[in-house]
Order: C-alpha cells, then structure tokens, then sequence
C-alpha cells in the first residue's frame, strides 16, 4: 500500500542542513532537563511545548516560542508547506530503543501535522484497520500529515536505535 491511497504523507528529506541541525541541537540540549528514562521504558523520554497550549496543556514550557526555533517557521511558511504560520511546536526527546505509541493527533491541533527529525533516522507506520504502511525518516527530513491520513489513521514511530528528536509543529488556530 502506498501513502497514494490513503490520504497525504509527504516527506520531504534535507529540510534543513547539517549546520542548521547541529546549531539547534546544541539549543536543545542546552534548555533540556538532565533525566534518565527508567530502564525499559518505551516511551519517548521527554516532551516540551511552546506557544499555544490547545489542545495540549501538558508540558508547556512557556506560550512564548524560543527565537532558535523561528527560521524553521519562516521556511514552513515561505515554502507553502503549511497554510499559515503554526502557532506550538513539540520538543519530543527518544533515547534508543524509545517509541511513541500509536494515537491521531487531536483535531484542535489543525489540518497539516508537521514532524521535523532531528539526529537519527526513524520509521513512522500509518494503520487503518487492517490497512498498514511505513515511511522512512531521515534526519533532518519533514513529514507532513493531511486529509484523511491525518484525520483517521494512526501513526507511531518505531523503537529508535540511538538518541533522537522530533519537532511537531501545529496550529490550533486554523479556521
């Protein structure tokens, strides 16, 4: 089954360059707490938010978006990924053997789902029902989620094999 079929994914690979990856890796983990996953645990280790807390409260770090983080905004917005600018981004942190569950964002969240990886590459599976497809991530590629896809399928991303970050950017300000 190809993504075709059911709905937008779009990966876009080289989003950002080495340079750009590495400087805002060294503000990542400059701002992140010093935590250590219990053992076994396969969860993403960490999650930070910025900007708008709809609709998830949790973790919000502050409503005001680091400066760090606004040439990645621009470039979403001046090369017509999204329809206008997000208004939150997600800091998830996974450490290796890590994974995030399968789950839909919620609606509030906005019609375009955009992930940028960040450090290692990672698998994202898409199902539906009996229907299912993985999409290769690779550092510093985006993927975006729209239409049917974003809406009513689930998406996970596979346990990780070395440290990695994802940046999710949303808008709950869509009309």
């Amino acid at each position: 089954m190809k993504p075709d079929d059911v709905g937008t994914v779009t990966v876009i690979e080289d989003f950002i360059s080495p340079g750009e990856e590495t400087e805002l890796l060294q503000h990542i983990e400059a701002a992140l707490p010093i935590v250590n996953a219990p053992k076994n645990h396969v969860q993403r280790n960490i999650v930070q938010r910025w900007g708008s807390s709809v609709p998830y409260y949790t973790s919000v770090v502050s409503p005001i978006i680091p400066d760090y983080f606004q040439f990645l905004f621009d470039r979403l917005v001046a090369h017509a990924h999204v329809p206008m600018r997000p208004d939150s981004i997600t800091l998830n942190q996974y450490l290796k053997k890590q994974a995030i569950l399968a789950h839909i964002d919620d609606p509030k969240a906005g019609s375009v789902i955009t992930v940028l990886s960040l450090l290692t590459p990672a698998t994202m599976v898409f199902r539906q029902e009996q229907r299912e497809f993985s999409v290769d991530l690779p550092p510093r590629s985006l993927v975006q989620m729209r239409d049917e896809i974003r809406y009513n399928w689930t998406h996970e991303i596979l346990p990780v094999t070395a440290k990695r970050y994802s940046l999710v950017f949303r808008n709950s300000q869509e009309k």
